[in-house]
């Protein structure tokens, strides 16, 4: 089994599942956040990062989306005598040791530019998503805002520099095919190689941390606690537990 750091865990599946155009989460779980924190419901597509951290403290893990009940309620580690734990903050080193220990170091799994793989596997799953899924994403946003999203959702990702605008008008935005906006996202992920994009993403999930209250952030450490000390992940890192915090999450906002 493989375990992950909660709280890169609880900001990759904001990034990916309700602040990218994703309308099955929107109405699966959008819609529902949203009731229980405003007075009105939207149809889920405006979800604040706060409001998830929330809906992850007051529900219970049993009612909760699959992906944020903790890994130690999931895997039962303590319960099932696995041979091997793995991290994914890990994933390359670990699996290349798993394949060694099962006598299958030779299967060609990582490339000499694992990393490019990897990107352009990301890149196409985010473009093709939001090709195939626009029709309904438009009951919410319109569709130059879904691709600023998903333009945003690579910077937040490390894959292309936060200097790189969306380039597409709103007339292009319209019928945008999958062929021309995957060559537009390659294209300026291979700009960006030369930049430190991994500063840039640690950037991004600070400071969604720092957007939650600091008593918010002592609840939401208690609902992983046990994650923390089972996996060896620090439950109070520095950089997210900080007296100054800000109040919006205007990192977010397209």
């Amino acid at each position: 089994m493989f375990s992950r750091n909660p709280y890169s865990r609880i900001f990759s599946f904001y990034v990916d599942k309700l602040f990218s155009p994703n309308p099955y989460y929107w109405n699966s779980l959008g819609v529902g956040i949203t009731k229980r924190s405003r007075e009105k419901a939207t149809c889920g597509h405006d979800v604040t990062f706060n409001e998830l951290v929330d809906y992850i403290i007051y529900t219970p893990s049993t009612a909760r989306d699959f992906h944020t009940i903790p890994i130690n309620d999931i895997c039962r580690p303590c319960t099932i005598p696995y041979d091997i734990i793995g991290k994914m903050e890990n994933f390359e080193n670990d699996v290349s040791n798993i394949l060694k220990e099962i006598g299958a170091e030779s299967y060609p799994y990582f490339s000499e530019n694992f990393r490019k793989e990897y990107t352009t596997d990301s890149i196409y799953d985010i473009a093709q998503a939001f090709v195939s899924f626009r029709q309904n994403s438009d009951k919410c946003i319109d569709r130059q805002t879904g691709l600023k999203r998903v333009w945003r959702v690579l910077q937040i990702r490390g894959i292309i520099s936060e200097s790189l605008q969306m380039p597409f008008s709103s007339n292009e935005s319209q019928t945008i095919t999958l062929s021309k906006l995957l060559n537009t996202i390659l294209k300026a992920r291979d700009e960006s190689l030369n930049e430190d994009l991994r500063d840039q993403k640690a950037t991004f999930f600070k400071e969604a941390y720092l957007s939650v209250p600091l008593d918010t952030m002592m609840k939401l450490q208690k609902v992983y606690k046990e994650d923390f000390h089972i996996f060896n992940y620090e439950s109070f890192p520095k950089n997210l537990f900080t007296v100054k915090r800000n109040t919006t999450n205007e990192i977010f906002i397209v």
